[in-house]
């Protein structure tokens, strides 16, 4: 939904521009485009003016050319003072690097990429546990509800168009995603409760460790075939969001970084994220690994095309 923004940016036409994320859409427009984006902690910047979809997961943020400039504007967004953001040593710092990962669904340069990425961070002197992540399968398990509270919420906010003259005007794929909200087990302060717990759960678990995953587990998508096959649509969907959204369910902050391209050139990018108010601390580290990256790249050692 923020693909128009990232287009912006990645083609000159604004020097950034401002997305919104309720399960994605900063972070993967940002990834498709060779960007940066931050997806934001619920409430950091205000969503007044902003277009609701799911007021329990929206947030806003930026999508730059570079983790500076995101947090430039993040600190804009926010009425804060605008100053240059810091850096944090990657000395020591442990990024976990999950096992459970779902490995079986990246292409063959996204994999290659974050592996080339991984290890430009151990030569920086962080240390990379590749180890399982409960939380993974704690949201594995949770997804259903998330998705069905997700188009709930949607389904509440547009039923005055969904439900009136104007339903056909709005795409049918979109029609149908907020629909589907309808069957959510009417159980819905459970549904609440098991996010509470799963957020408990990742908390604690990731502790001081910074979480890392690809961004998208595909480069992105030639569009022709996703518009003539409503199923091929609703598949690639679901794998575009498939790494980005559980950050949304956590109520965590994220950050995509450019990791490199494919052999045609088309970017692929690798997510940092941090648990909910952690936004300072995640654009500090960012930033370390950009440049981390950019000197790898500039080196040949890693997965970035000069």
């Amino acid at each position: 939904s923020s693909s128009g923004s990232a287009v912006a940016v990645a083609r000159d036409l604004v020097i950034a521009a401002v997305g919104t994320d309720t399960g994605g859409s900063v972070r993967i427009p940002a990834c498709f485009n060779g960007l940066a984006g931050l997806k934001t902690s619920e409430g950091r910047i205000s969503l007044k003016g902003v277009a609701p979809l799911a007021s329990r997961f929206d947030t806003a943020g930026p999508l730059c050319r570079t983790v500076e400039d995101c947090a430039l504007l993040d600190a804009a967004l926010r009425g804060a003072p605008v100053a240059a953001p810091e850096t944090a040593s990657l000395a020591g710092a442990v990024f976990l690097a999950p096992r459970n990962l779902h490995v079986d669904i990246l292409e063959e340069s996204v994999s290659a990429n974050w592996e080339a990425a991984l290890e430009a961070l151990r030569r920086a002197g962080a240390e990379v546990r590749r180890e399982d992540a409960g939380f993974l399968d704690s949201y594995a398990a949770s997804y259903p509800c998330h998705a069905k509270l997700t188009a709930l919420e949607a389904f509440a906010t547009w039923r005055h168009i969904l439900e009136g003259p104007l339903a056909h005007r709005m795409d049918a794929r979109v029609r149908d995603r907020m629909r589907s909200g309808l069957d959510l087990p009417p159980r819905l302060d459970e549904t609440l409760a098991q996010r509470q717990q799963d957020i408990r759960t990742f908390e604690g678990e990731l502790g001081s460790s910074i979480l890392i995953t690809p961004t998208v587990p595909h480069v992105a998508p030639v569009l022709e075939p996703l518009e003539a096959d409503p199923e091929v649509h609703r598949e690639i969907n679901l794998r575009t969001l498939r790494l980005t959204m559980p950050g949304n369910w956590f109520r965590g902050c994220g950050l995509t970084l450019p990791s490199g391209t494919d052999d045609r050139g088309v970017p692929t990018g690798i997510l940092l994220t941090l648990p909910w108010g952690e936004d300072d601390r995640l654009l500090a580290i960012g930033r370390s690994v950009e440049g981390v990256l950019q000197a790898d790249a500039e080196s040949g050692e890693g997965g970035l095309a000069e």
